[in-house]
């Protein structure tokens, strides 16, 4: 079964196919809804930071050898 995934907004229960999409305009689907969560003020800000940090960070793993055997020795 083809599929597609979009974000959108319902506005008086309607939910509108973006144009991207031109073929869906006249087929028949089956629509199953998934609420988008939403975040708090300071879980977005937590969010935003955790996101900030790992973007900045930078790390030289050139030199970096793992060895399986030494990982797995208990």
């Amino acid at each position: 079964m083809p599929a597609i995934e979009f974000q959108t907004q319902p506005h008086n229960g309607t939910i509108f196919i973006p144009t991207l999409y031109p073929e869906w305009f006249e087929t028949p689907a089956t629509v199953i809804l998934l609420a988008t969560p939403t975040l708090s003020a300071p879980q977005a800000n937590q969010v935003k930071q955790a996101r900030t940090f790992f973007e900045n960070m930078q790390m030289d793993l050139s030199d970096y050898r793992f060895h399986r055997e030494e990982a797995n020795e208990r």
